[in-house]
């Protein structure tokens, strides 16, 4: 009786230790014959999860959990002798990255086939000195920052082929990268190069969604000229004047509101609008500003380059006319007052 008592003890403390208050991790997930007091591998597979199970044993070395239905992974509980995390073929939107801290000693993170739109790997790439690989190919990752990834710090190989790209300004460090990589063949020496120790040999894959002028277009081919990535600029305390060829110095105007100076083409007698600069008309006093710049009867080459910071006091003459009338109707009704005064001692 003593050892039967025992024996159920044991269970009981065996399914307190399995079963928690959220999802309980089944028995037959760990794997036996694959795992070893200190070292286990968990495997719960098409088992139809919409959570990470609670309690995994900390001594886990392998968790398998891909193809289920996990929609976010809130934390990751702390398990120092984890080597391989697979939560690939789920349907995974949000991850947290910082808790990604309590893997230190992970080597593969594969998170492929799910549906997460951003990469926060800089929370805590410092302390993943171990990270060999992490998989994020076949997301929904329409733009990442070279510092989400964890650059200069990642040691890992990052796959982030087959995501639905938009080329523009916020990629133009990737697209840098694999135009780098496929004009220098190989490796090693070639990612060194190119500062791309962290993406993978495989450059396929990695196609632009949008625009529509990209779309399908491999990122390597893409070119996204850096003017228009350029800060807008802002006024500053120096201006050089506008100068067109005949001498005709023409009408400027402008509205309050700051951009992108550009050159503009030779054009006469038109109006020309250049891209982000806009002057607007009769402003006694206006800072440089934005959106469109209107020239008349002016001739100005591709070479002369507009650079406008304040527009001085332009004085109305009828003001300044209305202004000396009245001072002098003052002055003269002041005689006048003098003079009666005089005339009739008052």
């Amino acid at each position: 009786m003593g050892a039967v008592g025992s024996l159920q003890a044991f269970l009981v403390v065996v399914t307190i230790s399995i079963v928690v208050w959220g999802e309980a991790l089944p028995r037959d997930c760990i794997c036996p014959k694959r795992s070893t007091f200190s070292s286990l591998e968990v495997k719960c597979t098409d088992r139809g999860l919409t959570a990470l199970p609670d309690n995994i044993p900390s001594q886990t070395y392998l968790l398998y959990l891909y193809n289920n239905r996990l929609q976010q992974v809130a934390y990751f509980p702390p398990l120092p002798r984890l080597y391989t995390l697979d939560l690939s073929d789920n349907l995974i939107e949000t991850v947290s990255w910082s808790s990604l801290c309590n893997l230190p000693n992970m080597r593969y993170l594969i998170l492929k086939s799910n549906r997460i739109t951003s990469v926060r790997l800089a929370a805590c790439i410092t302390r993943l000195t171990q990270l060999s690989m992490v998989d994020l190919s076949c997301n929904r990752i329409a733009t990442v920052a070279e510092g989400d990834l964890g650059v200069p710090h990642i040691q890992a190989t990052v796959s982030l082929h087959h995501n639905p790209f938009h080329c523009d300004c916020e990629l133009r460090w990737l697209i840098a990268k694999l135009k780098c990589l496929q004009n220098h063949p190989g490796r090693g020496l070639a990612s060194d190069q190119c500062d791309a120790t962290f993406l993978p040999s495989n450059l396929g894959g990695h196609r632009c969604s949008s625009p529509a002028k990209f779309r399908e277009r491999p990122l390597a081919s893409v070119s996204i000229p850096s003017s228009k990535c350029e800060s807008p600029v802002r006024p500053s305390t120096t201006s050089s004047p506008i100068k067109p060829n005949g001498g005709d110095t023409g009408t400027i105007k402008s509205t309050r509101s700051y951009g992108l100076i550009r050159s503009i083409p030779t054009l006469a007698g038109s109006t020309q609008q250049m891209a982000n600069t806009t002057f607007e008309e009769d402003d006694a006093v206006t800072e440089v500003v934005s959106e469109t710049l209107t020239i008349r009867s002016g001739n100005i080459t591709d070479k002369e380059v507009v650079s406008v910071s304040n527009v001085m006091w332009k004085r109305d003459e009828s003001l300044i006319e209305t202004v000396i009338g009245v001072v002098l109707a003052i002055s003269l009704g002041c005689l006048m007052l003098k003079l009666v005064k005089n005339r009739y001692r008052i």
